[in-house]
């Protein structure tokens, strides 16, 4: 089994803490010659691991078939040492291929009793957002302009791999070895890109805003600097993001909207003035002028300038921005589309802007 160790140095983008404690966390990827594990072999895994100040990058690889054992027990033993076990589509692919290849040694895997971050489900829902043409772990790194000496698949080195148990050839390693390497001092750069997945969360100060007759435009600085810039839009808003600064163009309503009363059952609707009282004023009505409310006629009017709220949002008659209860307005009861009364103070306009964010990684 030949067993390689390369310390180095290098920056990492993307605060590692958001991960787990950095020294406990443990970056690998395997090297196969299939899919399953019964059918075919593992032949070399690398791991990556950070102590504060350099990584450690060491890898374990079978020179024949008959090592695959070895280099099972050797990652085994390694893996005692951290708690977070970091990947791209292991939970898919490669910690399956792992339990079930060490099934047939009888030997017991560390995994369960550790966390598991996989990058590509956290990457999956950027996909549309990004514009990727696929969630490959090279277009990622295209992305990102992460370059890489390595240009062959695990699938075309599967061959390098078998002429390598016959000839090993000091070629034919270096490219094995190269492959593995490049896919996991590669991942540290890449975590970047949930840079896009954190805006969600991520604290915006509200810089500008500028109202025109039908516009609201919004410039706000983030916490963080994307990776790369880019365009996008969310339900009827357009978004660029640059560097740490975010600006935002929101189509606005100015005329009359429904509010529709949650709780129907209370209130009387007028047909000539067109909108409902509660119960306790229309018991002074003329019961020939009002009728009971249904969910459809249990509203009022109001006018003013409104926001639309982001696509999708579940129609309720309230929501809380900023501490404070806001009424929810619509057209009609059956209206999709819901809008809330625009309001110029800060800490509203940052709620408001987080809530088209939260949808941005669903």
């Amino acid at each position: 089994m030949i067993y390689q160790k390369e310390v180095f140095t290098a920056p990492c983008p993307y605060p590692l803490h958001r991960l787990g404690t950095p020294e406990r966390l443990l970056f690998f990827d395997i090297e196969t010659t299939g899919l399953s594990a019964g059918k075919s072999s593992l032949y070399l895994i690398g791991a990556l691991s950070f102590d504060g100040s350099q990584w450690k990058l060491v890898q374990w690889m079978a020179q024949r078939f008959l090592e695959e054992e070895q280099v099972l027990r050797a990652f085994t033993a390694y893996c005692a040492e951290y708690d977070t076990l970091v990947h791209f589509n292991g939970d898919t692919f490669d910690i399956p291929f792992l339990k079930a290849c060490a099934g047939q040694y009888n030997l017991s895997m560390p995994f369960d009793q550790m966390n598991s971050i996989d990058l590509l489900k956290q990457i999956r829902p950027l996909k549309s957002l990004l514009s990727l043409e696929n969630l490959k772990l090279k277009t990622i790194e295209r992305f990102l302009k992460i370059d890489r000496e390595d240009q062959y698949t695990g699938g075309e080195l599967i061959s390098v791999y078998k002429t390598y148990t016959n000839h090993q050839s000091e070629e034919l390693k270096h490219l094995l070895l190269l492959h593995n390497a490049e896919d996991l001092k590669n991942l540290p750069p890449l975590l970047s890109v949930l840079f896009y997945k954190d805006l969600s969360e991520c604290k915006l100060t509200v810089l500008s805003c500028v109202q025109t007759e039908d516009t609201l435009q919004i410039a706000c600085q983030l916490a963080f600097a994307v990776p790369k810039d880019i365009r996008f839009s969310l339900s009827s808003a357009s978004f660029h993001l640059e560097a740490d600064h975010l600006d935002v163009t929101f189509p606005l309503y100015t005329g009359k909207l429904r509010y529709f009363y949650p709780n129907y059952r209370e209130y009387y609707y007028l047909p000539l003035e067109d909108y409902a009282i509660h119960k306790k004023v229309a018991q002074f009505v003329d019961p020939a002028h009002r009728k009971k409310a249904t969910a459809k006629t249990a509203y009022t009017w109001q006018e003013g300038c409104y926001l639309p709220l982001p696509a999708g949002k579940k129609a309720v008659s309230e929501l809380t921005l900023s501490g404070e209860t806001i009424p929810v307005l619509r057209e009609e009861y059956s209206s999709r589309d819901c809008y809330i009364l625009f309001q110029p103070e800060r800490a509203f306009l940052e709620a408001y802007l987080q809530l088209f964010l939260q949808t941005m990684s669903r």
